[in-house]
């Protein structure tokens, strides 16, 4: 006679039972004082044990969001926008500082582009602003992708190199500014 088949996804009671034998011969105690007589010398928590519980699955039917659409940046290296990428003295005295303001990846029909929006500042020897440059970097990466499953593969056009992983509904690219993680959240629906 065959068993009877459990149907898929319903919840199945469970239980056990059992002794466990829990003997502890000695009991070491830390202290610089005598010890008194009531306290235990050694310890018995054998007992019975009896467990019942309800098993169930939890099936996560959300799905990260597909690549293609508009990512907008959220995070560099894990600092809030803007973030620094670099600042460093001049010979003359002042100061340059590159900071990233935004940026976004649009991914379509199996290509993609990456654009950032970069602030260049110059500082005097106290740090206060004397000029400020603002870019749109349209293209500061783009070229074809191939996804499989929950992978995402980017192979930019020309010597750019390009990794992505997925965190959750994110995507996290790297080497694309060399020594960043760019974090993207995805704005558009699929």
């Amino acid at each position: 006679m065959r068993p009877p088949q459990r149907r898929a996804n319903l919840p199945l009671a469970r239980w056990k039972q059992g002794y466990r034998a829990r003997r502890f011969p000695s009991v070491e105690y830390h202290t610089s004082d005598p010890i008194p007589f009531s306290w235990p010398r050694s310890l018995d928590l054998s007992g019975w044990q009896f467990a019942a519980g309800w098993q169930f699955e939890l099936k996560a039917d959300k799905r990260p969001p597909s690549f293609e659409g508009v990512w907008v940046l959220t995070t560099v290296s894990s600092d809030e926008l803007p973030a620094t990428l670099s600042q460093h003295r001049n010979a003359d005295g002042t100061s340059t500082r590159i900071e990233i303001q935004g940026g976004t990846v649009y991914a379509d029909d199996g290509s993609y582009r990456l654009g950032l929006h970069q602030k260049t500042s110059t500082l005097d020897g106290l740090f206060r602003s004397i000029h400020v440059t603002i870019t749109e970097l349209r293209d500061v990466q783009s070229g074809r992708y191939r996804t499989a499953g929950n992978t995402i593969s980017l192979e930019p056009a020309g010597d750019g190199k390009a990794k992505v992983e997925r965190l959750g509904d994110d995507i996290v690219v790297m080497e694309v500014v060399p020594g960043h993680t760019l974090r993207f959240r995805k704005i558009s629906p699929e």
